[in-house]
């Protein structure tokens, strides 16, 4: 099943990435959006995924 199949569609997945990055499901909003923009290239998927992936860096716990 695709993951979104309108314009429409680019906004619930923005909006699901968010809420999965909100409990700190950061994997699972990465992996989304990464497919959402396979499926279909968007600047607003691309520049949300370089974000997110920034911010993951910083936020999620590194064993030394």
């Amino acid at each position: 099943m695709p993951v979104i199949a309108s314009k429409i569609d680019v906004l619930k997945a923005l909006r699901r990435a968010r809420e999965l990055v909100d409990l700190g499901l950061w994997d699972d909003a990465i992996r989304l959006l990464t497919a959402a923009n396979q499926q279909e290239e968007n600047a607003k998927i691309e520049i949300r995924l370089v974000r997110l992936r920034h911010l993951a860096y910083h936020e999620i716990d590194i064993p030394d």
